[in-house]
């Protein structure tokens, strides 16, 4: 069968159906479709005909066992894997103080200075754009950027923006999550057993990785205003979601230690997340 679609638009005199059409002019006849459409039909009998001797007999094909299998039983079905989904991850172990992400605590007389929230967005785009911009143009982009977009902030807050990111680019531990060989808005997915229980399948999307040596790094971007300044004050659902991380990683990338942060663009500042503290928010995750 060969059909077509005809649009609003006059068909072209090189479409592939008329073609076919051309090609079958001559050979094939006028007839009536199943629906009553009007179609041309080519069609041929068999020829020659099928010839047999007189007294053959075809032969049997001789019979072929039956493998095995279609004796035995079927595997049991394995259970299905549970989704690790953001729901399932904020509901995982006891609720406490800081359970809902993206909490906004300031005391209601500050809420009206929307400076905050500008620091913030400025801070996230630095840190998204500036790691592919060469490190001695990285001052003078920031300042421009800054500038343009942040018109309502004094001029030593500008500068204490600049000054703050850079620091945070260019220095500490967690550098190299903004260096040359690192990747922003890296998907990860993985699947995590578990003992006795459905394994548990993650995927999610990671702010800033980066793969050295012997180790993995990873940060999460926040904008809790304020954020906590202890690793233990961290919402739980921010702690679930590192270990979940960090789970999905050390299966990509074995014999590695895997380290996260969580970096708070108000201020901004990076908090680095004790294993201890992710341990138990991986046993968490584990009793879903």
């Amino acid at each position: 069968y060969v059909c077509g679609w005809k649009g609003a638009k006059k068909i072209p005199d090189t479409c592939w159906h008329k073609l076919v059409s051309a090609g079958l002019e001559g050979l094939a006849r006028p007839a009536r479709g199943a629906l009553g459409q009007d179609v041309l039909r080519y069609e041929s009998s068999q020829d020659p005909k099928l010839e047999v001797e007189a007294g053959e007999t075809p032969q049997r094909p001789e019979p072929v066992p039956l493998p095995r299998w279609t004796k035995e039983d079927a595997a049991p079905e394995a259970s299905p894997a549970l989704p690790l989904t953001p729901s399932a991850i904020s509901s995982a172990g006891e609720p406490g103080e800081g359970e809902l992400p993206e909490q906004d605590v300031v005391p209601p007389l500050e809420r009206a200075d929307a400076s905050r929230f500008l620091r913030g967005n400025l801070v996230h785009a630095l840190l998204q754009h500036l790691p592919e911009i060469d490190a001695d143009k990285r001052a003078q982009t920031a300042r421009r950027y800054v500038a343009a977009k942040g018109k309502e902030l004094a001029g030593k807050d500008r500068e204490d923006i600049v000054a703050e990111t850079l620091a945070i680019l260019e220095g500490g531990e967690f550098a190299p999550l903004f260096g040359p060989r690192s990747q922003a808005e890296a998907p990860v997915a993985a699947r995590i057993s578990r003992a006795g229980k459905p394994a548990l399948e993650f995927n999610g999307q990671i702010d800033r990785i980066v793969e050295l040596e012997n180790e993995v790094l990873i940060v999460d971007y926040k904008t809790n205003r304020p954020p906590p300044k202890r690793a233990q004050d961290v919402a739980p659902l921010y702690r679930r979601q590192l270990a979940a991380y960090r789970q999905a990683l050390r299966r990509i990338y074995p014999g590695k230690k895997v380290r996260a942060a969580l970096l708070w663009t108000d201020g901004p500042h990076i908090m680095a997340m004790p294993d201890e503290l992710l341990d138990e928010a991986e046993a968490d995750i584990m009793k879903l």
